[in-house]
């Protein structure tokens, strides 16, 4: 109760105060310096106005940095297509000039696909019979052998590398002193295989397809001699080959058309 009767107390004497601050400013015994309030307040005005401008600005300066990102990464895409287009241009302008499939019937095609990333022994490409394309054509890149097309769609094949034992290819020597038949063994090493123990080869000789091959040119590179050993019959002799090609980075390949 005593609360309450202090409360009002307060109250009363505190709008007696403001009564009275009131009566004497109008009389003219107290004068308010209103030039100092406007000053003030036009000060905060300015710093309101200024903060304003820096968030304006701010926003501004955000919304450009965005437009030259946007056109940072449009240039970078058009960096990157200019230079798969020089990537490109080059290995056509090297099958062009490879002195083996130089007056071949061949179109360009890119790999869209692999069975296997690491250890490829199929690739999908980007052309068919829309372009030409039959199952058995030689597929090459430069002078080196991938392998053949296995299967045939409208706009699409599948290619079975030399990676696989779908496919037999007759194979020889660059000065055709060996000959011997192209296997994968269980170890996944590619052989040629049957040569016969007179025959002359030696490490470091280039092997390339034999004139024998009914569906596939001569010439063309497989790899090189790394190895040789005895067969299992103890009679012929085996020989390890090191492809020439890294399967898992065929990008762009060509398909020899048939004639």
């Amino acid at each position: 109760m005593k609360n309450t009767l202090n409360i009002k107390k307060i109250a009363i004497l505190f709008l007696v105060c403001f009564l009275t601050f009131l009566l004497l400013t109008v009389i003219g015994v107290i004068n308010i310096d209103t030039n100092g309030i406007d000053s003030y307040l036009f000060s905060i005005k300015k710093r309101i106005g200024t903060i304003s401008e820096v968030v304006d600005r701010l926003s501004t300066y955000r919304e450009e940095n965005e437009s030259l990102r946007i056109e940072n990464l449009d240039l970078l895409s058009k960096l990157s297509k200019l230079q798969s287009l020089e990537i490109e241009n080059e290995k056509l302008k090297a099958q062009l000039n490879s002195k083996e499939t130089i007056k071949e019937n061949k179109v360009l095609a890119s790999v869209t696909g692999m069975n296997n990333y690491l250890t490829p022994s199929e690739i999908t490409i980007n052309v068919g019979k829309s372009s030409g394309v039959a199952v058995g054509n030689a597929v090459v890149l430069n002078d080196f052998l991938v392998g053949k097309v296995s299967e045939v769609g409208e706009s699409k094949s599948q290619v079975t590398l030399l990676s696989s034992n779908k496919y037999s290819y007759i194979v020889t020597n660059k000065d055709l002193s060996a000959k011997g038949n192209l296997t994968l063994n269980s170890s996944n090493e590619l052989i040629m295989s049957l040569v016969l123990p007179g025959e002359i080869i030696k490490k470091g000789d280039l092997i390339v397809t034999d004139s024998s091959n009914t569906d596939v040119m001569k010439n063309l590179i497989i790899g090189e001699v790394s190895e040789i050993r005895n067969s299992q019959n103890g009679f012929n002799k085996d020989i390890v080959i090191t492809r020439s090609l890294d399967y898992s980075k065929l990008d762009l390949v060509f398909v020899l058309l048939s004639k």
